[in-house]
């Protein structure tokens, strides 16, 4: 039987990107190669021994975990929730886990949103089939310490855009605005109407004087290449939720 590995399970509301306060239930993956200097998750680069589901009793499982067992314990959590997320970690880094995974859930009706760093391009063509929405977070230089992997990600926005698909980067103050122009005209060369979501980063919930301004200003000065963009911060952060 597949095994896989999770962080944690949860429920909570979406706090970022177009779908920001809708509540769903999210599987955090366990384990991701990349290791960015901003990560607001960085516990879930590892693949620990086990992971924790918080539900109404918290409930402490061991890793690596059968899909039959995970379903059966995520199912009553998802009874009256629109959305079943996926996050990381980087969900992508274990295709198959996911793919059963997603395949079991979705006897329950539920729609699914992907979240991933969107560079596993052929690991997507084979989950695409099972998933609603997915969210792309293109990891800037600033954020991953590495150049932007432009092919890897052009292709899977190729495939992304097949359904319901925006692009999120984090920026900060740090982050020059040349770096987040080559990321909008990579999204703009992949035909489909994308949204491109701007993030302020985690820390930034009170931003140093000036940065707000220069973040609208980047966002308005997007809108000559693209024809969606949002400047929307860290919601779930605010209300004090997961």
């Amino acid at each position: 039987m597949l095994k896989g590995y999770v962080d944690e399970v949860f429920v909570s509301v979406q706090g970022e990107g177009p779908l920001v306060g809708t509540p769903m239930l999210f599987v955090r993956f366990g384990g991701c190669v990349a290791a960015c200097e901003h990560c607001d998750t960085p516990r879930a680069r590892t693949r620990a021994s086990q992971f924790v589901i918080r539900g109404p009793k918290a409930e402490v499982v061991p890793n690596p975990v059968k899909v039959a067992d995970l379903t059966a314990r995520v199912e009553p959590l998802l009874r009256n929730l629109p959305y079943f997320a996926v996050t990381g970690g980087e969900p992508l880094e274990q295709p198959g886990f996911l793919s059963l995974l997603l395949t079991r859930l979705s006897e329950t009706g539920k729609r699914v949103l992907l979240e991933t760093r969107g560079q596993h391009y052929r690991e997507l063509a084979e989950v695409l089939p099972r998933v609603d929405v997915i969210a792309v977070d293109v990891k800037l230089p600033s954020f991953s310490g590495k150049p932007l992997p432009r092919e890897e990600t052009k292709n899977f926005l190729e495939i992304a855009k097949q359904r319901t698909c925006y692009v999120k980067v984090v920026v900060g103050p740090d982050t020059e605005e040349a770096e987040v122009l080559e990321a909008a005209r990579l999204v703009a060369d992949v035909r489909g109407r994308i949204p491109f979501v701007v993030q302020p980063r985690r820390d930034e919930s009170t931003p140093p004087p000036g940065e707000s301004e220069r973040l609208l200003a980047l966002a308005v000065r997007l809108t000559d290449t693209l024809d969606d963009v949002r400047l929307i911060p860290q919601v779930h952060r605010a209300l004090g939720l997961r």
